[in-house]
């Protein structure tokens, strides 16, 4: 439900839902379902241009899915959407480095390729605002 809202660009409902979400998740011991709330989390608040809130939720979720090293595709979205942030206040050093932990991570899956293509694409757009 909360995905849903996020889409419509009902944010504040969104919040709520995946907030809710992972109360209820961590509550029941589901971190690695919690950590995913984060990084939903994190996607929406900066669609609503709440950076640092954003950014805690997705230091959250990474700092949760530590100790669940094969959680490669979580692991490795949540540092892309993290790369999006970076890039979208300008900190372009920042949002490379991000770009390419989550390349990194979705190449050493070894069944990830279309997400690491995702990452390249997110990197040659870099360049190209780095160029402007």
């Amino acid at each position: 439900l909360g995905r849903m809202y996020k889409n419509q660009a009902q944010y504040d409902k969104a919040v709520d839902m995946f907030s809710n979400a992972q109360r209820q998740y961590r509550s029941i011991g589901k971190i690695v379902n919690a950590a995913w709330c984060y990084q939903y989390l994190g996607e929406t608040y900066r669609l609503q241009g709440q950076y640092e809130m954003a950014k805690e939720a997705f230091t959250e979720a990474l700092e949760l899915l530590k100790g669940f090293p094969g959680e490669n595709y979580k692991i490795g979205w949540t540092l892309l959407e993290f790369g999006h942030l970076f890039f979208d206040v300008k900190d372009f050093v920042e949002a490379r480095r991000k770009y390419g932990e989550a390349r990194d991570v979705f190449d050493s899956h070894g069944q990830l390729e279309k997400d690491v293509d995702e990452c390249s694409r997110a990197l040659a757009k870099l360049d190209e605002a780095i160029k402007q």
